[in-house]
């Protein structure tokens, strides 16, 4: 539109900045994966707004000038740091080893440590295939451009590149840091030994090579940490000071809300957990490595006894193991075995910590296990919904089906009142039979008449029994392919409310126009 009618210029100015603000920040959010890395560069997307009456707003958008790429051609670099008055730099700088003996490179480095006292955040990427090669040229750039002391720097991110995500040694060492202001660090490949900043609020560390002991030196040198992300490459065992030190009263990390950490071997995460005490810990995520013929006796850490004991909620799945508290926590130990049956046994082991649940789902249920799940809900007694999907027999390759789930409706009929005696919602899902969408047996299955006919009488003296006592089923969800979904006015006699899911085969096709929604 003609600029002096377009609507948009009735707008403030000041609401205008705003708006182009929220549109260039677009693109210095997240990317990839990774919830914390930003990408190592900045685009220039708003610049494309030229216009005489955009110029003259441009002109005094400070903050979209202060974000300078010195990787950009001079003149362009010039150009913002002429424009962007007294607002505090953003500065990120990503030169390959090969280059960084160019005459530029020494030149930008030096600006970089001269500057950095009018900083607020800095990205530095060294980029090349074989960064273990460069370990001195790189910790050398790092001292160069982190020289001076800085009370403006608040964000600082190195990213070293790897093409060998598994080597054991670091390709870079982080300097003395004279940045009392530092609220965030992000590092890949780059050691932060003896790092400690009282104004710290969160660090994100990627390292190649690293045990326990790194990340505890982590969390006590830098108590106000409120996010604490520590992944580890090549796995080291702990020192031998370490071991023979005692053991004195545990941490107390009052500040620290969220917690990613491993891959650790049982041994050093309860090491670990000896140490620290996170006491308001909202989000956590474990990744826990053992094999279970040696580690068995592995039980849930004491200073997450706290958490377990309160969480309501409990998800099992392929290792992973999530439980939580509504609105005030959630965390993740995601257990990595040889055999997928036994990271199901590990999970076990700790479900003795969570007395309180009124949720459990099982969205993966290994029918070897069966016995040890039945021990396990008997002490559920405040469960109110179970959720059970799977049927499958890992250890033996063969599919269960809706016969796996038999000796849970058994006991729910044979051992009540008292096994889960406050049970309301009972959800059943058969995955095994998943892949025969809309038919009820595949060519070649066996003659299943009289299984059916098993699972059918089981499930009717289970809702029976069960009402009979006055503690019956509430609500019953099945999927759409158990013969237990063919008759469900059968089941309305005993349960209120009977679910069935839809079949996908059934589901409408979405239009363009939705798909694009």
């Amino acid at each position: 539109m003609p600029q002096q009618r377009a609507p948009i210029f009735r707008l403030p100015e000041e609401l205008l900045l705003r708006i182009i603000k929220e549109y260039a920040d677009q693109d210095l959010r997240p990317a990839g994966n990774h919830p914390v890395w930003y990408k190592s560069y900045y685009d220039r997307r708003w610049a494309i707004l030229r216009t005489v009456k955009w110029d003259i707003i441009l002109l005094n958008a400070t903050y979209l000038w202060s974000f300078i790429e010195l990787s950009w051609p001079k003149r362009m670099v010039d150009s913002h740091l002429s424009r962007r008055k007294s607002a505090l730099l953003h500065i990120s700088w990503n030169p390959r080893y090969d280059h960084l003996e160019d005459q530029s490179a020494p030149a930008w480095q030096n600006w970089i440590g001269e500057n950095l006292p009018i900083i607020e955040e800095l990205h530095l990427g060294v980029i090349g295939d074989k960064p273990s090669d460069h370990k001195q040229s790189s910790t050398n750039l790092l001292a160069a451009c982190l020289t001076s002391s800085s009370q403006s720097l608040k964000c600082l991110g190195i990213k070293i590149s790897t093409a060998d995500l598994f080597r054991k040694t670091l390709s870079g060492h982080l300097p003395t840091l004279l940045t009392p202001n530092l609220v965030r660090l992000e590092l890949s490949d780059c050691g932060c030994a003896n790092l400690s900043l009282a104004s710290l609020q969160s660090v994100d560390v990627v390292g190649s090579s690293a045990s326990a002991n790194e990340i505890f030196g982590l969390l006590s040198g830098n108590q106000a940490l409120r996010s604490c992300i520590f992944h580890i490459h090549h796995l080291k065992d702990l020192p031998n000071s370490s071991l023979t030190d005692p053991q004195s009263s545990p941490l107390p990390l009052v500040h620290l809300r969220h917690l990613d950490i491993g891959p650790l071997p049982p041994d050093q995460l309860t090491w670990l957990f000896q140490r620290i005490k996170p006491e308001a810990v909202s989000s956590c995520s474990i990744l826990l490595k053992m094999d279970i013929r040696t580690q068995s006796g592995f039980t849930l850490p004491s200073a997450l006894h706290s958490y377990a004991t309160r969480a309501t909620i409990l998800k099992v799945k392929d290792g992973d193991l999530i439980y939580s508290l509504p609105d005030q926590f959630e965390h993740l130990i995601s257990i990595r075995t040889y055999h997928s049956t036994d990271s199901g046994v590990a999970q076990l082991n700790l479900f003795p910590s969570f007395t309180s649940l009124t949720h459990l789902y099982i969205e993966q249920y290994d029918q070897a296990l069966g016995s040890r799940w039945l021990t396990a809900l008997r002490s559920c007694i405040h469960l109110e919904c179970l959720h059970i999907e799977g049927g499958i027999d890992f250890a033996g390759g063969l599919g269960g089906g809706q016969i796996s789930f038999i000796p849970f409706l058994r006991a729910l009929s044979e051992e009540a009142p008292s096994f889960c005696p406050k049970l309301l919602t009972l959800s059943l899902y058969d995955s095994h039979r998943r892949s025969w969408i809309g038919r009820q047996t595949s060519p070649w299955d066996k003659d299943d008449t009289k299984d059916k006919r098993m699972a059918l009488d089981t499930m009717e003296m289970m809702l029976k029994v069960r009402a009979g006592l006055g503690i019956g089923i509430q609500k019953l969800i099945l999927s759409f392919n158990t013969w237990w979904s063919e008759d469900v006015a059968k089941w309305e006699e005993y349960v209120g409310v009977v679910e069935v899911e839809t079949d996908p085969a059934e589901e409408p096709e979405e239009t363009e126009e939705q798909e694009q929604w």
